[in-house]
Formats: C-alpha cells, sequence, structure tokens
C-alpha cells in the first residue's frame, strides 16, 4: 500500500471517535433546540452545502459530513 494510503487510512481510523461523538452531538442538539439547529444550517449554507433538513436519514448524512469537517 502506498504511503500516502495508510496515512488517510490511520487518520480516518483515529479520527473515527470524534466524528462520532460531534454528530451524535450535533444531531441531538438541532432535534432539542430550534436555534442551534438554525445556525447550524447557516454553517452548513456559508460553506456552500447541499443539503436537506429532512428527512432524517438525509440530515444524518449532512451532519455527519459536518462532523468530520470539524474533526
Amino acid at each position: 500500500m502506498p504511503p500516502d494510503d495508510i496515512f488517510i487510512r490511520s487518520l480516518e481510523s483515529h479520527l473515527e471517535w470524534p466524528v462520532r461523538l460531534c454528530g451524535t452531538h450535533i444531531f441531538e442538539q438541532t432535534k432539542r433546540s430550534r436555534t442551534f439547529d438554525l445556525r447550524i444550517q447557516a454553517w452548513m449554507t456559508q460553506q456552500d452545502w447541499t443539503f436537506v433538513r429532512g428527512p432524517e436519514k438525509e440530515w444524518a448524512r449532512a451532519v455527519d459530513n459536518m462532523a468530520k469537517t470539524l474533526a
């Protein structure tokens, strides 16, 4: 395996748990707080991301992408 691929796999492996924690937190908070939800959507819009707030599965995918970006 090329060194670049080894590095990327290692990095992804080490970031797996913070991404999961961050994503779970964001997802749950957007359910609880409309203000938080709107701020998250505004941030995603500022990043020029295309996202759908519903259905839940699509929103979870967008939040997961956000968590990966933040981590």
